[in-house]
């Protein structure tokens, strides 16, 4: 199986009758839209072979336009058709108007070789419409709503081509043409990621027991009625490291609302091992480890000690305990000894294990993510799709550029 998720040591209770009354609860909630959504795979094309000769791709976005991008497009270096393109080939998500940056952007990408990718679900970003303006006279491909919001008539004054986004909440759109045409037009293989989702709704949609989504959902609950109220993920892999924003945004924007809701700290790891560990094991007791790894490599490496330096000492021992040992083994290590120490410190773990990185696990870990999300939010009693906080918070800015 692609994904696994072991919780023996998040210390709930999953009894089968516990289970049961929260699989009525489920099995009442119609099937979310995203999951009966099928991307129009002919447009892309046609749109892929239009601009695939560009060297530089720029997407504008936030949020939702560009978090599930951001997930698919990290493993790139993993995937053999996209490590075998250009090496001077760029890929960039934009999702700010700090003005050094898009400076940067304006002399690495020149206008010739750069196709910029505005994207937004409403068309009246603030942001993605002020960062847009900054790239006119690039060419351009734009991604949004058929309405009569700024970008819809950015594309008709200057005749662009554009893509409709669907009727669907940005967060959830990583398996449409928000995030796989950009994702196609870097060498990745799209229909194999959509296969890979679709094979993830099909089990993480069912009201069973087995359902691997909704028993972590039902265990996080559990544990936040506990007090347990923050989730501590390092993730234990360099190309899914991407999935960080994608996962602090389905927790936060889907099911932190009225008061209820989880706090998610995702980081790379090791690294992450190096500071925020220290606040897990000696902070306030109130988080939960959720481990995220890969479970091989694409790729084999392994320690060689040379026999001039085997007897240099290295802790407790000398540098010759390393020969022979694999990466993908001592990264493992690492991981293990978060979890066994978060285990003899009493402390609820739970480890998710991707089997390896490829398209079609790439597309059925982020239908896991999105269904995860959707099934938090109704144990919560709380709507999955809407983001009042978010919102007010966009209003506020806007008003505060026109008093300037």
């Amino acid at each position: 199986m692609p994904i696994d998720v072991n919780l023996e040591h998040s210390t709930c209770e999953l009894k089968p009758e516990k289970i049961k009354s929260f699989l009525d609860k489920i099995a009442q909630k119609d099937v979310p839209d995203f999951v009966l959504y099928k991307p129009d795979f002919k447009k892309i094309d046609e749109l892929k072979k239009k601009y695939s000769k560009y060297k530089n791709i720029i997407v504008i976005g936030n949020g939702g336009s560009v978090s599930s991008l951001r997930a698919i497009c990290n493993s790139r270096f993993q995937i053999p058709a996209c490590r075998q393109a250009s090496p001077d080939s760029r890929f960039l998500i934009l999702d700010t108007i700090d003005p050094d940056y898009i400076a940067y952007l304006e002399k690495t990408c020149p206008r010739n070789e750069t196709l910029v990718i505005p994207s937004s679900h409403s068309g009246s970003n603030v942001l993605v419409t002020e960062a847009t303006l900054q790239f006119i006279g690039y060419p351009m491909l734009v991604i949004t709503s058929d309405n009569n919001e700024a970008l819809v008539q950015i594309v008709k004054k200057r005749n662009l081509d554009w893509l409709e986004h669907p009727g669907i909440c940005g967060r959830f759109t990583g398996l449409t043409e928000v995030s796989l045409l950009p994702a196609a037009l870097t060498g990745i293989d799209i229909q194999k990621i959509w296969r890979g989702g679709q094979q993830g709704y099909k089990q993480f949609t069912k009201s069973e027991a087995t359902n691997l989504a909704l028993l972590t959902a039902i265990s996080l609950l559990i544990l936040e009625q506990k007090g347990y109220t923050e989730i501590y993920m390092p993730i234990y892999s360099k190309q899914l490291e991407g999935f960080s924003e994608l996962i602090t945004q389905l927790f936060h924007e889907t099911f932190g609302k009225k008061g209820r809701g989880l706090t998610v700290l995702s980081l790379p790891a090791p690294e992450c091992q190096h500071h925020t560990s220290q606040r897990f094991f000696e902070g306030r007791k109130n988080m939960v480890l959720a481990e995220v790894k890969c479970q091989m490599s694409n790729v084999k490496c392994q320690t060689n000690t040379p026999d001039d330096l085997k007897d240099i000492k290295l802790r407790d021992g000398k540098l010759v305990l390393l020969n022979n040992l694999s990466l993908n083994q001592a990264l493992e290590c690492e991981a293990e000894g978060t979890l066994q120490n978060a285990v003899n410190k009493n402390i609820p773990a739970i480890s998710i294990k991707l089997e390896r990185v490829d398209e079609e696990n790439i597309g059925e870990f982020l239908a896991f993510w999105q269904m995860f999300s959707i099934y938090s939010a109704h144990l919560r009693n709380v709507d999955p799709f809407g983001q009042r906080g978010v919102e007010e918070s966009k209003r506020t800015s806007w008003e505060m550029r026109k008093k300037r």
